[in-house]
């Protein structure tokens, strides 16, 4: 076995971390290729919280702190101070970002002045119909927290650039990054009492996050550090809060991103794109999982996929998240289980299905990402090629029927 490749690469990697070293080499790969929240396709590529997590923030710190994506971004000069946790469950024993943790207490106040504004236009304004306040109204308004900086940089005239974006805001999107990822790993554990209306205690969300590891970081082991008490106090502050009055909630939305409507309509748009694109994820993976099934026939291989797409509880939670968020008067019509069904015709094969799935999926995904550049002012000009998209929603090159 040759050892040379891997000893240069261990080299190269060595050299490119060195301080300095690094700074050069991210500005000299930035002018050739931009950073995921100056691209045309950022929301399909990449999805909200990675496509901005690269960032520099006014106190020199990236958005993302130790989760950066892409990983050449991450910025290695930046100290920090990593202690090991103290809490008990299952955050017992691992590394915690103290530096993050503290920016966050400091901001704490005004985090969630930010965050009971966006409560507050999104129920007033947004919020569909008359329904009482559910887990989906939960995870949408921390995905439009989450929006707040990344609407603000990535319009054509960004409010705020590189180094700019202010400490509340980025520490109103770490706070609350959290609150949907336990919503988000509800669905994708098809946990159906999201759809119902006896709403869970703060106490008991929290329960449901540390047993479920939502508060352990799937990319690096780090945990949340912040302690039991005031995790359930900005989780019972969302579920419970009601605060200002319309006019100081608007303002203080509005210094953050100019245009308040527009934002809520971008961030509606951009959810709504994640969804499809994590609905096309799932079908299209269980057609070739049932392809590679060697012990199916084609009736049942067909069988088994009809039985899964109408039985999948995690399908019919993001199906009716899709139209849940139709809070923007757009009437949506569409969702990856109507594609597939009108993809079937009765002689219908996998691979006819797989690949009408993935076309039609194309199509609607780049006409998103249309609407979304147009709310941008950002060009229309989308270049991401069927093959591209593939890859995005397989994984794998090879992964194709």
């Amino acid at each position: 076995m040759n050892i040379y490749p891997k000893l240069l690469k261990n080299l190269l990697k060595k050299i490119y971390y060195q301080p300095g070293i690094q700074t050069i080499a991210i500005k000299t790969i930035a002018h050739f290729i931009p950073p995921p929240y100056l691209s045309n396709t950022m929301e399909i590529e990449y999805g909200l919280w990675e496509g901005i997590s690269s960032i520099h923030c006014s106190d020199g710190r990236q958005l993302g702190e130790n989760n950066v994506k892409p990983l050449y971004l991450k910025d290695q000069t930046i100290k920090t101070s990593l202690h090991i946790s103290k809490h008990e469950g299952s955050r017992s024993g691992l590394v915690v970002n103290m530096t993050a943790l503290q920016i966050l207490m400091r901001e704490w106040d005004e985090s969630l002045k930010i965050i009971g504004s966006v409560k507050y236009i999104y129920i007033t304004k947004y919020k569909k119909g008359n329904t009482p306040f559910n887990l989906y109204d939960m995870y949408i308004i921390a995905k439009l927290c989450i929006s707040l900086p990344i609407f603000s940089v990535r319009k054509s005239a960004p409010i705020f650039k590189d180094g700019q974006l202010p400490s509340n805001v980025s520490a109103q999107f770490q706070l609350i990054s959290g609150v949907f990822m336990i919503v988000r790993r509800m669905i994708e554990n098809g946990d159906m009492d999201i759809i119902n209306s006896n709403i869970p205690t703060a106490e008991e969300l929290f329960d449901y996050a540390d047993n479920n590891s939502v508060l352990v970081s799937e990319a690096n082991g780090q945990v949340c550090g912040g302690s039991k008490k005031k995790i359930i106090e900005l989780l019972d502050f969302i579920l419970t809060v009601n605060i200002n009055s319309e006019k100081d909630s608007i303002e203080c939305i509005k210094s953050i991103v100019e245009d308040v409507d527009t934002f809520f309509n971008y961030s509606f748009s951009a959810i709504e794109l994640e969804i499809l694109m994590a609905e096309t994820r799932i079908v299209s993976n269980k057609i070739l999982f049932i392809s590679n099934d060697k012990n199916n026939n084609c009736d049942e291989a067909s069988s088994n996929l009809e039985f899964f797409t109408k039985n999948s509880s995690t399908l019919k939670l993001y199906s009716s998240l899709l139209n849940y968020i139709d809070s923007s008067d757009k009437n949506l019509d569409y969702n990856i289980l109507k594609i597939y069904r009108n993809t079937l015709t009765k002689d219908s094969s996998l691979i006819s299905i797989y690949n009408n799935l993935i076309s039609s999926a194309y199509d609607v995904v780049i006409n998103q990402q249309l609407i979304i550049n147009k709310l941008l002012g950002r060009s229309t000009k989308i270049k991401l090629s069927l093959k591209k998209f593939l890859f995005l929603i397989s994984g794998s090159k090879s992964k194709c029927l």
